[in-house]
């Protein structure tokens, strides 16, 4: 995968550019997804949340736009799960060919 003005941070929640480093998890409610299967084409929607925690700098809204992409797997909820969680992201990331079938435990 090639990314392009920011990087996958450590945490696994969140993305750095050269300005920011994007919470998804804490300061980012996720608005929509959308995958074209003709063109591979994936995007992710999200809105800056509300809160003190919240810095009032960041980017109002973040969309994501993958191209050519040729795996992707979104982890439903459990049931007993809170709903709120609906619209936070737990974890993001990508995975070598070897090891998606390890991704059943994610």
């Amino acid at each position: 995968m090639k990314l392009i003005n920011f990087k996958i941070s450590s945490d696994n929640i969140s993305l750095e550019t050269v300005d920011h480093y994007l919470d998804l998890h804490n300061n980012y409610d996720l608005i929509s997804f959308e995958y074209k299967v003709k063109n591979r084409q994936f995007q992710i929607f999200w809105s800056k949340g509300i809160g003190d925690w919240v810095d009032e700098k960041l980017p109002k809204k973040l969309n994501l736009y993958f191209i050519n992409t040729s795996f992707l797997k979104i982890k439903e909820n459990e049931k007993d799960e809170f709903i709120k969680d609906d619209n936070c992201l737990d974890a993001i990331g990508f995975s070598e060919v070897n090891l998606r079938d390890n991704m059943d435990s994610w």
